[in-house]
């Protein structure tokens, strides 16, 4: 292992992506198992300059989406998570568009989820598992299709 940059935020159940080479640290938390303190920022790690930088904040503080954290093309989509108490799941899908440096909020999951595990199957976006305050443990699985994504 080399040392490199740290993260300007410390914290835990962040989402992680990488978009053309650059890592992309989104939400997170720390204070687990007390406060729950809920993050809404966004760094980018450029590896070949080894320094971090901060972006657009998430619309929502949240963290526990780790699973559902998915590339499609230049933009990550994050879906539900775990929000600031009282009510501390979401059903909230978000994007970000890593060119414009903004986050877009689109249509609801069908249940909030916390800890869901996503992806891409047959150019439709898929999402199961999870703690819904709804459902309890949650094993009902959905997709769903993506207007203006390029998603093969």
């Amino acid at each position: 292992w080399i040392e490199r940059a740290p993260l300007p935020l410390a914290g835990d159940h962040k989402g992680v992506a990488v978009v053309d080479g650059i890592i992309y640290a989104i939400g997170g938390e720390d204070g687990h198992g007390t406060t729950y303190d809920q993050h809404a920022d966004v760094f980018a790690y450029n590896p070949w300059e080894d320094k971090w930088t901060r972006k657009a904040s998430m619309p929502t503080p949240s963290s526990h989406f780790e699973g559902a954290t998915i590339v499609i093309g230049k933009k990550i989509l994050v879906l539900g998570g775990r929000t600031q108490l009282p009510n501390y799941t979401t059903s909230q899908a978000r994007v970000y568009d890593t060119e414009q440096n903004q986050w877009s909020v689109l249509n609801s999951i069908p249940f909030d989820r916390l800890g869901p595990v996503g992806g891409i199957y047959n150019g439709r976006v898929f999402i199961t598992n999870g703690y819904s305050r709804q459902q309890g443990m949650a094993t009902e699985s959905y997709w769903g299709d993506l207007e203006g994504f390029e998603v093969v």
